[in-house]
């Protein structure tokens, strides 16, 4: 099989149709939610986000494989224990931007990175794809470090093979276990949990909103707007700033309708608190979104975070709800941790060094540590790999 490699640093050069029918049915590494990031003006230079997707064809030009990848630079926003020996790496001068990784801007999401057609082979794909990044790596211009975030553990140990190092982080996850309605859950938590349960969602009613859940399609633009607004006060609560542009949650509940939602509490028309979500049919998943809380009111945050989550997914039948990061708040609500792995290869042994001390000085996280392995270099399973690559 002769492959040929390159990156593109715009999805628009991508047929729709021809990355899709790699991506699969997972709504954030779909062609319509990746143009929108593009389109809304949430990644670029001034975000310190640029996009590099990978792209893998064969003979015939016909896209066998493919990958959402980024550059990086001077952006200390990040998930997991990365931070941590980024941190140490730029204070020891053996880290230097750019920062190479696959992954999802602005979205700690597990699920599909290395994205193969379901008529190829998938290991030998990956393998070649995984072979061309590290090739790249290896490129000074390409930095000191490549990543693949928020992976599961599976996929973590293939990666692990190809000599990576492993780190991670709990995300807050949710099962439904054929519950057939809200009480039936109930019934099967302790009597202090489905006290508490009912405590919260009365404490929530007991201000007199209307609950609502809009779809992609009922979303107005007044609405998002409260939504982002909210956002906003809740990111300034913490000292932060929203990592999105208010355009960019426009831009993705307008392409992927059919898989955006919100739920929140309204005052009227007008939005109070809210969690925005998207839905993969094919596995049965919701993942939600960012927090926005526009007035800050007693009960609201857990009923729209822990609660209404799970009773949308008994009353659809819905398999797995993932609420990204974990927290006491979430666990102690009927939500499990289950953990989420993120693979580096490190081009400077000073960082790896460095970053292994950071990361082993960390108590381990439900098996989620700093693992070393020695680098291996892939087979050569392909005839040749021609490379078109392009510069930040």
């Amino acid at each position: 099989m002769t492959l040929s490699f390159k990156l593109v640093d715009t999805i628009q050069s991508v047929a729709a149709r021809d990355w899709n029918a790699c991506a699969g049915d997972h709504p954030f590494v779909q062609h319509a939610f990746l143009n929108a990031l593009e389109v809304s003006g949430a990644l670029g230079s001034k975000h310190g986000v640029l996009p590099r997707y990978a792209l893998l064809t064969d003979s015939t030009q016909g896209l066998v494989a493919c990958a959402p990848a980024m550059m990086k630079w001077g952006n200390l926003r990040e998930y997991g224990p990365e931070i941590r020996w980024l941190k140490a790496g730029l204070e020891a001068n053996c880290f230097a931007w750019p920062k190479f990784q696959v992954g999802l801007p602005f979205f700690p999401v597990m699920g599909p990175k290395l994205l193969i057609r379901a008529d190829q082979p998938v290991k030998l794909l990956r393998d070649v794809l995984i072979k061309c990044f590290l090739q790249l790596g290896q490129r000074q211009n390409f930095g000191s470090v490549f990543n693949i975030l928020h992976i599961d553990e599976p996929n973590s140990i293939d990666f692990k093979s190809h000599g990576a190092m492993l780190a991670g982080e709990r995300h807050s996850m949710w099962f439904n276990q054929g519950f057939s309605s809200r009480e039936n859950y109930l019934s099967q938590v302790t009597k202090h949990a489905r006290q508490n349960f009912r405590k919260d969602r009365s404490l929530a009613q007991s201000h007199g909103l209307e609950f609502k859940t809009l779809y992609g399609h009922e979303l107005s633009a007044e609405v998002l707007a409260d939504y982002y607004e909210g956002h906003r006060r809740v990111c300034e609560r913490y000292t932060m700033k929203p990592w999105l542009p208010a355009t960019a949650y426009v831009a993705i509940s307008r392409a992927i309708p059919q898989a955006a939602m919100l739920m929140g509490y309204f005052n009227g028309q007008r939005l109070i608190a809210g969690v925005m979500h998207l839905y993969e049919e094919a596995e049965q998943t919701l993942y939600s979104l960012q927090w926005s809380e526009v007035e800050k009111l007693d009960g609201i945050a857990m009923d729209l975070i822990c609660h209404r989550p799970i009773d949308y997914a008994i009353e659809r039948g819905i398999a797995k709800l993932d609420s990204g990061l974990a927290s006491p708040h979430k666990k102690h609500r009927g939500w499990q941790t289950v953990p989420v792995y993120h693979a580096h290869w490190f081009f400077s042994d000073n960082l790896k060094v460095l970053a292994e001390l950071e990361l082993s000085s960390r108590s381990k996280l439900g098996g989620i540590h700093a693992q070393d392995s020695q680098q291996r270099r892939p087979q050569n399973q392909f005839q040749a790999v021609s490379e078109d690559l392009r510069t930040p």
